[in-house]
């Protein structure tokens, strides 16, 4: 489903990529890191109702709610 999901996303205005990362010590707990252009553009893909049926079946699998985050990536400075 997360292979679903992340097909899906690929084909939305501003994705750039995507990774998915599974805990070494807990197989169970997974990270999906999707990289967009701007956030509009992902906000747009997160308020779809073709993600939102994605999302509604693999809630379905998860012992707890899916948490979202944002973050921007920064220039170093030196």
């Amino acid at each position: 489903m997360l292979a679903e999901s992340r097909k899906a996303a690929m084909d939305q205005p501003g994705y750039l990529m995507g990774e998915t990362l599974l805990n070494h010590y807990d197989s169970r707990s997974i990270l999906v890191v999707s990289t967009w252009q701007n956030v509009d553009d992902w906000i747009r893909w997160q308020n779809s109702p073709e993600r939102d049926r994605n999302e509604a079946r693999i809630e379905e699998l998860l012992d707890r709610p899916t948490v979202y985050e944002i973050f921007d990536v920064r220039a170093s400075s030196g």
